[in-house]
């Protein structure tokens, strides 16, 4: 199945608001990109996230290490929240305890943390560990990528799992060895993996890497279709199908506040109301197949 790419975002803005065709100016393709980028940031995922909390989740973990009480917290979480640190150890999974600064009264170590509390862009975990021993776990929100467009990307042709060589069709002329890249999922809800990934070589349409992100089974997690973006970047904006147009007419309500047109601005505020009030409809509930009233049906059997 295909997705929707910003190739198509672009098409959906330039039609939605009657917009020229431009390559320069204020309606070029990279403007209508950054607009977008910053409304699908401030607007859209938010009001997913409104339905579906969990929804941009994802979690990072980092080795407990003896003496180390700071662990940071990931560049690409949303607004820097975390929405839940966790000690792992063998098959056991213990949630650490907000704390207060305020409340810890001593210095002295333990083997294993149980709770934690925040400093600048890290938590401090308490006690600090005096062993090396399990896993401390991060889970926070994923901040969405800026948009970029296709021809600034490239999409997978093939893969090979051992020497770690992925085909693409095309390669932009600024990638080279040491470039930093993102995978992007080839299907919804598109997400990055492999972020910050450094490009070994480049050769033809083959970019070569020193080791290729894996799947939760452990084997190699690029597939035909993916996508390779500068780190930070995607060509596939990271939102459910049914927030395509919500983002689309999020992106023309803005240009057109920021281009005085009050004539066509107050129906694209209406028709942007009924988007996100139709798009909300059909993510919520998630869970199609919760809870259920009790009838009383029965009682005439």
């Amino acid at each position: 199945m295909s997705v929707y790419t910003t190739d198509d975002l672009i098409k959906s803005i330039r039609v939605r608001g009657m917009f020229p065709d431009a390559s320069k100016g204020s309606y070029s393709a990279e403007n209508l990109l950054m607009v977008a980028s910053e409304e699908l940031s401030i607007k859209v995922v938010p009001m997913i996230l409104s339905a579906r909390e969990k929804y941009y989740e994802t979690f990072v973990d980092y080795p407990l290490v003896s003496g180390m009480p700071l662990y940071p917290i990931p560049e690409r979480a949303v607004g820097g929240v975390i929405s839940l640190a966790q000690y792992i150890i063998n098959q056991s999974v213990a949630n650490l305890t907000p704390l207060d600064p305020t409340s810890v009264l001593t210095t002295v170590t333990g083997l294993y943390p149980k709770g934690f509390f925040f400093e600048d862009d890290h938590i401090m975990v308490y006690p600090t560990p005096n062993a090396s021993q399990g896993t401390i776990r991060l889970r926070y929100p994923q901040r969405t990528s800026r948009l970029a467009a296709t021809i600034d990307c490239a999409k997978v042709t093939s893969v090979d799992p051992t020497t770690f060589v992925v085909s693409v069709y095309s390669i932009p002329s600024s990638w080279t060895s040491s470039t930093v890249i993102d995978f992007v999922g080839g299907h919804a809800p598109c997400s990055p993996y492999g972020i910050d990934t450094a490009i070994l070589n480049v050769t033809g349409t083959d970019i070569s890497f020193s080791a290729l992100p894996l799947d939760q089974n452990g084997a190699v997690a690029v597939k035909v279709g993916d996508w390779i973006a500068p780190a930070g970047f995607t060509p596939l904006p990271g939102i459910m199908e049914e927030f395509f147009p919500v983002l689309a007419q999020c992106t023309v309500v803005k240009l057109l506040e920021a281009v005085g047109d009050a004539g066509n601005l107050q129906s694209a505020r209406d028709d942007l109301k009924v988007n996100v009030s139709n798009a909300l409809k059909l993510i919520t509930p998630r869970d199609q197949f919760g809870l259920k009233k009790v009838t009383s049906n029965w009682r005439q059997w």
